[in-house]
């Protein structure tokens, strides 16, 4: 348990910086973003961090309470207004998943499985949970 969070700290101390910068120069979700950009930088310049195993699935929660505190009473009242563009996203975000799945299995030579998971939003939390049930 203790050697787990220790290969953890170095991911921790990145995210924490990265929020903090973040937060300082008033971005956007600054705390999940900033922690975000701090990681993946951090992991293209050669750097091996470690995510969380057995937590895994209550860093999902988090990541999604933080996502969803963004929305407020206020925001849900304006929906009507963007009833057009809501649509228009939503067969976009279809579009887009349909021409990313068939140019992944054509042109890519991904199996069926690699090209569904690779091109439908939120797939990325699927294959991360998905290590957590095999």
């Amino acid at each position: 348990m203790l050697s787990s969070l220790l290969r953890l700290l170095p991911a921790l101390a990145l995210g924490l910086a990265g929020g903090t910068l973040a937060f300082a120069l008033g971005l956007p979700l600054p705390w999940l973003l900033g922690a975000m950009l701090a990681t993946t930088a951090a992991s293209l310049a050669g750097m091996e961090l470690h995510s969380p195993t057995r937590s895994r699935q209550g860093v999902l929660v988090v990541i999604g309470v933080m996502l969803g505190s963004a929305f407020t009473p206020e925001l849900s009242g304006a929906l009507g207004r963007w009833s057009l563009s809501l649509a228009i996203m939503l067969v976009a975000t279809a579009a887009m998943m349909l021409f990313s799945v068939w140019f992944s299995r054509r042109l890519g030579g991904y199996s069926a499985d690699t090209a569904l998971y690779a091109g439908v939003p939120g797939g990325v939390s699927l294959v991360t949970m998905i290590p957590a049930y095999s």
